[in-house]
């Protein structure tokens, strides 16, 4: 029965989200407080499965989806749930530390892109589109990842496959090294 609860709770959890994980691709190929990867403490290590696909429905959930394909490709996919909350736009800050950062791109083109050699920020306002940011690392290098949404930080908001399901960040901060390169 306890089983049963958990399941239920995960798919409503998904639903509010409006994203699910694709088991079946597996396919090698307000206060305000800035988004940073570098807290006072080291943030919580998590696997991050190497190929994993995740699917989002703009505008139908909110969050930021993270994969990570072997030769330290990294994508960041961010939607709104503008279409549930009636027309609430999204304020994200997202802010990526690493070792070498390279080959950003960035949709929409309206996002405000920050880079250095060792970190990443984007801030956009979002709503009913999927917008995404891709970039290289090297191969199997962690990433730390900070998100705010109108200036909150929202650690369940940020999705990733590990170990096979579809999780979230225990904490914002959180880095995530991949289970290959």
């Amino acid at each position: 029965m306890r089983w049963f609860q958990a399941s239920l709770v995960a798919a409503f959890a998904l639903s509010i989200a409006g994203c699910w994980y694709d088991s079946t691709t597996s396919t090698r190929t307000n206060n305000n407080t800035p988004a940073t990867p570098t807290p006072s403490s080291p943030p919580p290590r998590v696997s991050i499965d190497t190929n994993r696909t995740l699917h989002a429905s703009p505008g139908q959930g909110v969050g930021l989806f993270i994969t990570y394909s072997a030769g330290g490709k990294w994508k960041l996919e961010w939607t709104c749930d503008t279409n549930v909350s009636r027309s609430h736009a999204c304020r994200f800050e997202i802010a990526v530390g690493t070792h070498g950062v390279s080959e950003i791109a960035s949709t929409p083109a309206s996002a405000v892109v920050q880079q250095d050699a060792q970190s990443l920020r984007i801030n956009t306002v979002t709503t009913t589109t999927l917008d995404t940011a891709t970039f290289k690392t090297e191969p199997g290098g962690a990433i730390a990842v900070a998100m705010r949404m109108d200036g909150q930080p929202f650690p369940r908001l940020m999705f990733f496959v590990s170990d096979g399901q579809l999780s979230t960040a225990p904490s914002d901060p959180i880095e995530l090294v991949p289970s290959e390169p």
